[in-house]
Formats: structure tokens, sequence, C-alpha cells
């Protein structure tokens, strides 16, 4: 099974990720079931403005409380899913981005779960960067769109591109099945980080990624489906 890794040029990863894709997930199947958990309502959700650079989001604009409620249910929506799989908590595996908001998430459903699950962070999961719009209004965000559209591999205004944003979600993935066998595992990140790499899932095209149901705040998307032992 090929796995793909970080460092792979804009110009390949379109084709190679989607060929890892149809092979893992057509060909062997996934070993572990997915859900995809945006964070709760943050501080720069409640102000309107984007928070993308590590050394801003890692310390600052957190959950706000409505936020921490959010996560809260959030975490007991999951542990009743964890139940109907007949899972035991010690079987989920929590992987967070690193921004306080989505730490902050994972670590509520982390506490409904018992503190049986195993948490873990990756920056693998972290924020699409969205440069010269970085604490600038969200409405900068459909400008990034309109261009995501034309092309999964524009940088304009010094954004992430998607193909980059795809490459080191599906490098996180990758790794994730040469770990874990038979795990649920939650991904716990942010709107484009994981609408992006939802196309993957779903065999959409990924400068489409806005086409799919936008994630509300702490909304669960089951995304690979493991099967009730």
């Amino acid at each position: 099974r090929p796995s793909v890794g970080l460092g792979i040029p804009d110009s390949i990863v379109y084709q190679l990720s989607y060929s890892w894709v149809s092979e893992l997930m057509d060909i062997v199947s996934l070993k572990n079931g997915y859900i995809l958990l945006r964070h709760g309502e943050s501080e720069a959700n409640k102000k309107g403005i984007i928070v993308s650079n590590p050394e801003v989001g890692i310390v600052g604009y957190g959950l706000t409380d409505v936020g921490v409620s959010q996560a809260r249910r959030a975490g007991e929506d999951l542990k009743r899913r964890v139940s109907q799989l007949n899972l035991r908590p010690r079987d989920v595996v929590i992987v967070c981005s690193d921004f306080k908001r989505a730490s902050q998430t994972g670590d509520a459903v982390y506490r409904c779960l018992e503190k049986e699950a195993v948490l873990k962070t990756d920056v693998r999961l972290r924020e699409r960067f969205f440069g010269d719009f970085d604490m600038k209004s969200n409405e900068k965000y459909q400008i990034v769109w309109r261009e995501d559209a034309i092309s999964m591999l524009h940088t304009k205004f010094n954004v992430e591109s998607v193909s980059s944003v795809l490459n080191r979600t599906l490098a996180l993935v990758s790794k994730l099945e040469e770990t874990f066998n038979q795990k649920l595992i939650v991904l716990v990140a942010h709107g484009d980080t994981l609408q992006i790499l939802q196309t993957a899932f779903s065999g959409t095209d990924p400068s489409r990624h806005r086409h799919l149901q936008p994630l509300a705040t702490a909304e669960t998307r089951e995304v690979a489906m493991l099967l009730p032992q």
C-alpha cells in the first residue's frame, strides 16, 4: 500500500492522492472507522476573524462558553455512537489539531469518554493557512474559495493550497492506518482542513470542497464506517 508523505510536489499530489485513496478504500478497505469533528465555536468565530497562524492559534482564540457546551454535546453524541458500534471508549482514538480551539474540543470529547480513549495531537490537522487574510474578516474566505474552485494548486494571497492541505491530511490517515486496527478514529480540526480531507473519502474533486455541506461548529461527520463488532 503506497503511503502519501509530506514534501510531495503539488503538481503530482492530486494524481498520487487519488491513486492511494482508491487502493486504500476500494481494494483493501480501511481498517478503521473515521469521524470528522469540527471544533466548537471559538473566540475567532465570535469575532468574525480568520486565525490561521499557528503562533496565534495554538495559544489563543480558544472556545467560547457556547463552544465548550457544543464540544460536550458532541462528546455525548460520540459516546452514544461508540455504544451503538459495541465498542468501548478505549477503542476510540481522538486526534486533534494543536490549535487551542481544536485541542479544547478534543479534550471535551476525551472527558465524555471517561478519559479512556487515546488522545493525540498532530500538526497535520492544523488550520489551513490563509496568508494575507490571516487576522482579517472571515468574509475573505469567499475570495479564497472562488480561487480554490479554479485550481486546487493556487496559493494566491499567500494562502496554503488545497493540494497542500490534502497532502498533509492524507499523510496522517496513512499513518493512522499503519498504526491502528479496528478503531474509531475521531479527527478534530477545522472547517477547510476537514472538508478538503472529506473530498478524498467521498471521491470528490478537491477543488470543489466548498460544494460539500459546510461543517457547522462541533458537527460530527462519519466518513468511513466501522462495522459493529
